[in-house]
């Protein structure tokens, strides 16, 4: 009997061992103009959202953690009770940039903003996609890096509303190895590129001057490319670890 009771101990604390997450802010990050979104709904239905002051306080889940090697990681299923945001189809474990006091102090086409990450793919689910990394606006992202089946891609919007699709250009093929990349817009031209690859340059303010209109702002993370429900393996989904992450603006 105190042979079964120790056993059901050890389980216990194993399981409480198990869900016990390191919160990213502990590690080598600076995160206090960060939020994430999440692929689990908040109260009112909508993708649940966790701002900076909660991160830096400590916040961690099985969606946002430290890992036992110091990368911070971002975990997105793609099966089960889950959420998007209103304009997407696909779940997503992702930080936002936020500049200032509110999400309204971005930044715009003028100055010179870098964003630069190091990162490793560890798990993808049925569409191979996962966008790691974007400059987004109030309409369009304006870039997208995206890692597909082991190449990564530059997605660089052509027009501010949406027209004409994208460019796509292959920046490296890292596979599940670490790859480091930097998303710079300088004085309206976007360069986008992967150390030891590519790079892809863009003027887009040239391009259409209607992109001054727009306020970026900087997101990374694991954004998976599959629609909620579409890969039904257990455990499907996209891990993404960022060995760090860096915004200067």
């Amino acid at each position: 009997m105190k042979k079964l009771i120790l056993l059901c101990m050890l389980s216990m604390a194993s399981v409480q061992a198990a869900t016990t997450y390191i919160s990213p802010a502990t590690g080598n990050f600076d995160l206090r103009q960060w939020k994430i979104t999440l692929p689990i709904a908040d109260s009112s239905g909508d993708a649940a959202e966790i701002s900076p002051e909660e991160i830096m306080a400590g916040y961690a889940s099985k969606y946002f953690y430290l890992d036992d090697k110091g990368k911070m990681t971002f975990w997105t299923p793609v099966n089960g009770k889950l959420a998007t945001t209103p304009n997407s189809s696909y779940p997503r474990s992702e930080l936002r940039e936020i500049i200032g006091d509110n999400s309204r102090d971005d930044w715009n086409w003028e100055g010179h903003h870098t964003l630069q990450a190091c990162v490793w793919v560890s798990q993808v689910s049925m569409s191979k996609k996962v966008i790691v990394g974007q400059i987004h606006s109030y309409g369009e992202p304006l870039v997208k890096l995206q890692w597909y089946n082991g190449d990564v891609y530059a997605q660089i919007k052509r027009q501010e509303n949406g027209e004409n699709g994208e460019i796509k250009t292959k920046l490296a093929s890292p596979g599940a190895n670490k790859f480091c990349y930097t998303i710079d817009s300088n004085a309206g031209v976007v360069n986008v590129s992967v150390a030891g690859g590519g790079t892809a340059t863009y003027d887009y303010v040239g391009t259409d001057p209607n992109w001054k209109i727009q306020k970026f702002y900087f997101k990374a993370g694991s954004y998976c490319q599959e629609k909620i429900g579409a890969d039904t393996t257990p455990g499907a989904g996209c891990k993404v670890r960022f060995g760090s992450l860096v915004s200067t603006h």
